[in-house]
């Protein structure tokens, strides 16, 4: 892990996908463009703490689970 804006991206992409969104839906949800949101995903973007705090209210978690390390997938044999 890079760091926290790397599991903000992670957590984010988990969360939309679990919701079975589109990047333009989260972006309408939390007033953003979906390009940002992208950006976001990808790890190209910090978002601020407003940000977060959107982000959160759009998925009804609170911001802290934006911040947790993302489960480890259980390996194959």
């Amino acid at each position: 892990m890079d760091g926290l804006t790397e599991i903000v991206a992670i957590r984010t992409r988990q969360m939309r996908l679990a919701r079975k969104w589109t990047q333009e839906e989260l972006a309408d949800r939390v007033g953003l463009s979906a390009r940002y949101i992208g950006e976001i995903e990808r790890h190209r973007a910090s978002p601020t703490v407003n940000v977060l705090g959107r982000l959160a209210l759009a998925f009804e978690v609170e911001p802290e689970e934006l911040l947790k390390l993302p489960a480890k997938r259980a390996r194959r044999p």
